[in-house]
């Protein structure tokens, strides 16, 4: 039996359509709030991977400074625990003047710390994958005012 184009059509379209939407969603990043932690968990493999003894990261903004936000924190640089056997974990506390907008992972850099120092360094869609945190928050700060400014001289 041979079926009309249309229904051909439609079947086709909606693959494609489920495919996108399926691709979207998963690049859709969850959003953080100010109390919350974003945890970063990873392990090292192959040769030199048992040295590691200190990681370190830097989560930083892809977006402008949101207004009445410029003071607030916008680079996170944080060192990783290392949980048994072979983990490590990031934990970026999101606070009440953490800047909102995205984020990613700037880089990881591991170390070694035996008779032979070693320093790795790691970049986001090449290294590992690059994944965006979107951080929530409608805190803003007004900054004050310098008022009776004056200059003097000693005597």
């Amino acid at each position: 039996m041979i079926l009309p184009s249309f229904p051909k059509m439609a079947f086709v379209l909606f693959l494609a359509v489920s495919d996108f939407t399926s691709v979207a969603m998963a690049q859709v990043s969850p959003h953080y709030h100010p109390g919350q932690t974003i945890t970063v968990s990873f392990r090292f493999t192959g040769a030199n991977a048992q040295r590691i003894r200190s990681v370190t990261g830097r989560l930083i903004p892809t977006t402008q400074i949101v207004k009445g936000q410029e003071s607030f924190k916008r680079d996170y640089r944080e060192s990783a625990v290392k949980t048994p056997p072979d983990k490590f974990q990031f934990f970026f506390q999101i606070t009440d003047t953490t800047g909102a907008g995205t984020y990613h992972l700037d880089y990881i850099e591991a170390e070694t710390s035996d008779t032979m120092p070693l320093t790795f360094r790691y970049e986001p869609g090449k290294d590992f994958p690059d994944k965006t945190f979107d951080i929530v928050n409608n805190q803003t700060a007004e900054k004050p005012r310098i008022e009776d400014f004056t200059v003097g001289t000693n005597p």
